[in-house]
């Protein structure tokens, strides 16, 4: 929270939009973090995060941020309760931050029809995950990215052993991630 507030103080005193959007973007990614610890710590055992309820947390933090008041863009969430080690909870949440930030930055807000979001985690498989994140897209003029957060993704991906895909096609973009939810926790070693 700390971190945040200071992060706040230098967003008001940043002197251009550019400046200000690259300090709101890390302090999204502060805020991740700051989500699954906050989850662990509520947590009895510390081994095991709800994954369901982690995601759910973590996009309302962004929207509420990143979603224009009065856009009139829908939003739907799913989520089950997936049963995370806390070294995946980590990377997931990071690349949830990353995928949603996108998703609001490239969805079409279009007067006539409206744009939509939505986001998923669902179980595939006995010990398999799905992150689905998709978004509409417009017509309009698309502001140029720098690519950040497609590397991050794709490296966040790569930290779950997941399966990372993007499927784009003339009026939406999505993007999933399958990767492996052990049902056993990892054995900690205390030393």
């Amino acid at each position: 929270q700390l971190i945040s507030s200071i992060m706040n103080m230098q967003i008001r005193q940043a002197k251009t939009p550019d400046a200000k959007r690259v300090l709101q973007r890390l302090q999204d990614r502060i805020l991740s973090l700051a989500t699954v610890h906050k989850s662990l710590y509520q947590n009895d055992n510390l081994t095991r995060v709800d994954g369901g309820v982690l995601m759910h947390e973590i996009v309302n933090q962004l929207l509420s941020v990143g979603l224009p008041s009065g856009s009139g863009i829908k939003v739907r969430q799913n989520y089950e309760a997936i049963q995370l080690d806390p070294d995946d909870a980590a990377p997931l949440t990071l690349l949830v931050s990353e995928a949603v930030t996108n998703a609001l930055k490239y969805v079409s807000v279009d007067q006539v029809e409206k744009g939509s979001i939505e986001v998923s985690l669902k179980y595939t498989g006995p010990e398999m995950a799905l992150l689905t994140v998709k978004n509409s897209t417009g017509h309009g003029e698309v502001e140029e990215g720098t690519g950040l957060g497609s590397r991050l993704i794709n490296a966040f991906s790569r930290q779950l052993n997941g399966q990372f895909q993007v499927l784009e096609e003339a009026d939406s973009y999505t993007l999933t991630v399958e990767f492996p939810v052990p049902q056993k926790s990892k054995i900690v070693y205390d030393y």
